[in-house]
């Protein structure tokens, strides 16, 4: 009787995808909020996702970095291009179900195209 309930409870949770777009994004909304209030009580449940965010995407910026003319962000601190990928995911959500360095790209190359 208890692995049955057990069972159903398991259904009803749905796995988070870390590979998605909206994995990436809801880590990089709580990068913003501790950004923007670094002192509130609610910074130990945004630690986890903040780290990840900036790992991520100091990783991926530093790969792009050495592309010569993939995006052009040398000037650009990891927090300001941490919200303009946020601001990009919510005008465009229907990557959220595309794989997140989809989405990060697509906003990098939107805001830091090199000029020609």
């Amino acid at each position: 009787m208890l692995a049955l309930a057990l069972g159903l409870a398991l259904q009803t949770v749905t796995p988070t995808d870390f590979t998605k777009g909206s994995h990436l994004f809801g880590s990089c909304q709580s990068a913003v909020r501790m950004m923007d209030n670094p002192s509130a009580q609610q910074t130990k449940t945004e630690m986890p996702g903040s780290t990840y965010c900036l790992g991520y995407v100091g990783g991926y910026i530093d790969g792009l970095n050495r592309l010569k003319d993939a995006v052009c962000v040398r000037d650009a601190t990891l927090n300001t291009i941490v919200r303009v990928y946020v601001a990009y995911m919510q005008k465009n959500p229907k990557l959220m179900d595309e794989g997140k360095a989809l989405g990060l790209l697509l906003a990098l190359t939107d805001a830091y195209a090199c000029p020609k």
